[in-house]
């Protein structure tokens, strides 16, 4: 995985050289530009996702690697996710939309979205039964958020994020996956830190619910915003009430 992880970096960096490389009347700025906001994150946290899985390889298999897959599994799904939006914004930058590329890829990333979410959860769920503290209450409250962030995956898919301009969706995506991949990197690096014991032991549940709940959840919230920041066969200016082909 650190090495899948390591090659899908390079595939990106490789693609914002290019659309750097590009010379202005060649495509379309803006688009461009939009595309180079969501690449250059998702080549940070592929980056990332490859040295917390390298971390994990050197663990072992004990209790605290299961801990930091969790983080690693977070920022890979964000990731993979955020890299295919970018690239969605490359199709109207090169004038790719005469015979419905951008609807194409749209529906290739619902179903992306929909897959790492659900992965994410079921890590989530693995992880509080590896520990050994999983009750009923902590599954309900797993799959429920799973089935809420499945409907929400489903919504911004269709919809744009209120009011907010295409750029604002970009920026806002960006931003939040940045610092997603900073909070789960730092999390996932404390946790190397912390002495086997502490996981090899009884431990207890709260903890293991906090992580199990909490990463899977924030990284679905993430998806949600990229998938607002798709472009849309409608043109701007954008409108509150406008809907996503």
């Amino acid at each position: 995985m650190s090495s899948f992880s390591g090659l899908l970096a390079g595939f990106v960096f490789s693609a914002v050289v290019i659309v750097i490389g590009q010379r202005r009347e060649e495509a379309d700025a803006l688009a461009s530009a939009r595309a180079l906001k969501l690449m250059l994150p998702g080549f940070v946290g592929l980056a990332m996702a490859s040295y917390l899985r390298a971390v994990i390889a050197g663990e072992g298999v004990c209790f605290r690697a299961s801990t930091e897959e969790v983080f690693s599994g977070g920022v890979l799904c964000v990731e993979a996710v955020l890299v295919l939006v970018g690239i969605t914004w490359l199709i109207p930058a090169y004038g790719r939309t005469e015979h419905d590329e951008l609807k194409i890829f749209r529906w290739t990333i619902q179903v992306v979205a929909q897959f790492c979410s659900l992965q994410g959860f079921l890590s989530a769920d693995n992880f509080e039964k590896s520990l050994g503290v999983q009750n009923v209450w902590m599954t309900a409250a797993i799959w429920t958020f799973a089935a809420l962030s499945a409907t929400g995956i489903l919504y911004y898919w269709m919809h744009p994020l209120g009011s907010f301009s295409d750029d604002a969706r970009v920026s806002i995506t960006a931003k939040a996956s940045l610092l997603t991949v900073a909070a789960f990197t730092i999390l996932g690096g404390a946790t190397v830190s912390t002495p086997e014991s502490i996981w090899s032991g009884g431990v207890d549940a709260w903890p293991v619910f906090l992580i199990g709940q909490a990463i899977p959840t924030i990284s679905a919230a993430v998806i949600l915003f990229s998938l607002s920041a798709l472009p849309r066969a409608d043109p701007e200016p954008d409108t509150s009430s406008a809907g996503i082909v």
